[in-house]
């Protein structure tokens, strides 16, 4: 069953499943915290990103982050 999945991600490509995390994730839409390092991110979760990363929108900057673990998850945003 897995030499078939890896089959299937090398003919269609990793987009399927990044449609499939984006759709059923439950930080999409929220505000969240990412640590980084000692570093802290903190900004609303958009997206899931074309490498496979949080995408995060702090004010008008959106930024992809394929490091880091989501600490906190703060409020829901309405969509704009």
């Amino acid at each position: 069953a897995l030499e078939r999945r890896i089959d299937e991600l090398r003919a269609v490509g990793f987009e399927p499943v990044r449609v499939f995390v984006e759709e059923h994730s439950s930080l999409i839409g929220r505000r969240v915290e990412l640590q980084i390092g000692r570093d802290r991110v903190g900004g609303v979760a958009t997206a899931i990103g074309p490498a496979g990363g949080l995408v995060l929108r702090t004010g008008t900057v959106e930024k992809e982050y394929c490091l880091g673990e989501v600490t906190r998850v703060l409020s829901w945003e309405t969509a704009e």
